[in-house]
Order: C-alpha cells, then structure tokens, then sequence
C-alpha cells in the first residue's frame, strides 16, 4: 500500500505514558499494524515498583476507558498545610460530584495493569534504536514517550532529594492525603491500599534526606512525628527507605518536524502535588485523539503533531511554574506565616478552592 495512504508511526519508550499512549491509540483506530514501538519490558527495581503514583480523578477517567485499574487507595479529601502554622485548605470530592479526587496506585502495579491491557490489544515487547520501520520506509512521525528529556533539556537543580517509605498509621483517617510545606521542602503523606498503610515523600537536602535514611526506625520515626504533627497518631516504619534526587527538566519545545515528545520525553517535574505522571497522560490522550482525527496522511498526522504542540502550552506553563514554585518558595518564615493565611482566605472561598482543585484534577485550558 502506498506510504500516503497508511503512514506509520513510530513510538519510542515504555514507562506508562507510552503504553496508555498506544492503548489511546488504538481506541482512536490506529492499531498495531500501524504503529512501530521500540520498546523493552525489563524487571523494575523494588525501590521503583514501590513508589506511589497519586492519579488524579481526570486521569482516573482516561485510563478506565481503556484499562481494568490496578488497586488503589482513593483520595477523598487532600488536606494542604504550611508547616505546622494554624492555616489549612481542604479540598473534599463532594463539591466535585466526584467519587475521589483521585488514586493512589503503586507504579509497578500500574506499569503491570497498563502491560496486560497492551497485550490484550495486541502490542508487543519489542527492543532496539532503529528509526525506520520494516521495508525500510521511514515513519511519518516519531513520538518520544518517557524517557531521557535529553542533554540540551532546561534543567532546574532545587537542591533537594526525596525520602521515599512506607508506613502504619495508628489511627485511621480513610481516603485523606496530606501535603505540608516546610522549610526545605513538601512532606506528602498518601493513603495506600491495605488498611492504616501510607506511602511517605518526604523532600528535604539531600544530606537531610540521607541521614534519615540511615536513622534506626525508632529514631526516624520520633523525626517524621515531629515534622508530621499528631493527626495519625504514631506512625510506624514498614518498608526500606529509598531516596531519589530531585530536578526538573523540559523541553520548551516538543516537535521539530517530525518527532514529537511527551511524558518524561518533554517535562520531568518535581513530584510537589503528584502532577508529573498526570500531565504526561494527558499530553498521551490528547495526542492520540488528534491523530486520529489527522488519518492516516501524513502530512496530517505531522500537521496534527504541531497543533498538539500549541495546544498543550498553557497546561504545561500553568503546571511546570506552579510545581516549580512550591517546591521552593516556603523557605523564609515570612513567606511561611503569608501563605498559611492565603491558605485559610482559599478555604473560606469555594469558587476559588474548586477552580485550583478542578485544574489539578483536569488540566488548565
């Protein structure tokens, strides 16, 4: 068949992006005979399995239409504190009509549901750097999902690591997550799927977050109880501890032509807020539901790579700064002490507390 008439598309990757990208895909008709993805199934590092994944209920929504949902804690209600001032924003699902404000997953859980849905579709595992599809005909387009943004990426150092656990909760508080700003960093405590269980980020210097890393138990966990505050009761250690150095980096620009790059191929953010993974979902859905109106020209399917580059500006704008900035901006006690009373204005306003959440939850436009 003429190269005009069935353009193919070659996709680059294999973390969560790029698999519900193909499963988006191939809902939009465009299936594996089309598609050329260059990708390796490969054992996940415990450390990396492990870590929790917070989906928000707009990514919730996209996978469920193609995808079972591995697991999953619900988030109910996220409670937003400055440290240990007196000022808190609660935003609940119920002024949402939503069942959860979103879900927590463990990423290797999600990568192995998102697996089984690409088999069951008809994708599978293939490996190599080829950038021509069998014939030797290149493909119209390049989609680069996951992965290295690159070496000529902006990149951004916050000097901060993140302390990954788990832990027990004593006292239950079902469906709450909690995100307190401190001085050097957020702290998030995200309800899991096993009963009183909370997965810990816990973002501070990296010499901060080594040396707790190496704390006898009982030790770090009287830190985390004086950081954390009492609302729980004592948490409990129950995993390794792992920590991860932190930096953001993007790509200003993320289609040259031909190749086209999203998830962690375009931005790779500071995980303040958990907006990272759900950023890059929605930058994989609304790809695939433009090439799909594009055909199977290619001329089109580049055309429609340029319009998707335009049109997710300003939600990347809106989410890179504002990641960017919270990650950082608590370090004076100033600053501290003015954003907990915003935080508590923010709380007594539900037109202004339901546009910040429904932003986070779906993207801004």
């Amino acid at each position: 068949m003429p190269f005009g008439s069935q353009a193919r598309i070659l996709v680059t990757g294999g973390g969560p992006v790029a698999m519900a990208l193909a499963l988006w895909l191939r809902r939009q008709g465009i299936g594996p005979s089309r598609i050329d993805w260059l990708r390796q199934e490969r054992p996940l590092p415990e450390a990396v399995a492990a870590r929790p994944i917070a989906l928000s209920a707009g990514s919730v929504q996209l996978l469920e239409r193609v995808m079972p949902m591995p697991r999953a804690a619900a988030i109910h209600d996220v409670d937003v504190r400055i440290d240990h001032h007196p000022g808190s924003l609660r935003m609940a699902h119920g002024e949402h009509g939503l069942p959860a404000l979103g879900q927590v997953v463990r990423y290797g859980e999600l990568v192995a549901a998102l697996g089984s849905a690409c088999r069951a579709a008809g994708f599978d595992a293939a490996s190599g750097t080829a950038t021509e599809v069998p014939g030797g005909v290149a493909a119209a387009i390049e989609i680069c999902a996951d992965g290295d943004t690159g070496a000529d990426a902006e990149r951004r150092e916050f000097g901060q690591c993140a302390l990954l656990a788990e832990l027990e909760a004593e006292r239950e508080r079902p469906g709450v997550a909690f995100e307190a700003f401190r001085a050097n960093g957020p702290l998030a405590l995200l309800p899991l799927p096993e009963p009183h269980r909370h997965a810990l980020v816990w973002c501070d210097s990296p010499d901060a977050c080594e040396s707790r890393a190496r704390m006898p138990a009982a030790e770090f966990e009287a830190a985390l109880g004086r950081a954390f505050g009492g609302s729980l009761g004592r948490l409990r250690l129950v995993s390794p501890r792992h920590v991860a150095p932190l930096v953001r980096s993007l790509r200003r620009e993320t289609f040259d032509g031909r190749r086209i790059m999203i998830g962690n191929a375009a931005q790779a953010l500071h995980p303040v807020a958990g907006q990272g993974l759900n950023l890059g979902l929605r930058d994989a859905f609304e790809l695939a539901q433009m090439l799909g109106d594009a055909g199977d020209d290619a001329a089109a399917l580049r055309a429609a790579c340029a319009a998707h580059a335009s049109s997710r500006r300003h939600d990347r704008r809106i989410i890179i700064g504002a990641t960017d900035r919270l990650a950082v901006m608590f370090a004076t006690p100033a600053v501290r002490a003015a954003a907990s009373a915003l935080l508590s204005a923010l709380d007594l306003v539900p037109p202004a507390r339901r546009g910040i959440a429904r932003g986070f939850m779906f993207g801004w436009r």
